[in-house]
């Protein structure tokens, strides 16, 4: 992780959760960013870096494995959280 505020994509068509998990880790410190699906957090990992993704599994479209599997296939460390 870097020296700055952790950066934390959270990725989930769960709009409610999505804010309440970005209000929480925001009020932690964190830097946060949503994704309502797998097409739109690649090209957010394509646009910035970040310190750890949290991913829903049952999305529309490309399911969170297919995404953590895209992820990786691009060579990306990045921690992931199901």
């Amino acid at each position: 992780m870097s020296t700055q505020n952790p950066r934390i994509l959270i990725v989930d068509d769960d709009k409610a959760l999505v804010t309440l998990l970005v209000d929480y880790l925001s009020l932690e410190g964190f830097i946060t960013e949503a994704a309502g699906d797998g097409a739109q957090a690649l090209a957010k990992l394509s646009q910035s870096r970040f310190d750890l993704v949290i991913l829903d599994v049952m999305m529309p479209g490309m399911n969170g494995f297919d995404l953590c599997s895209r992820i990786r296939a691009e060579g990306r460390r990045i921690p992931i959280i199901f």
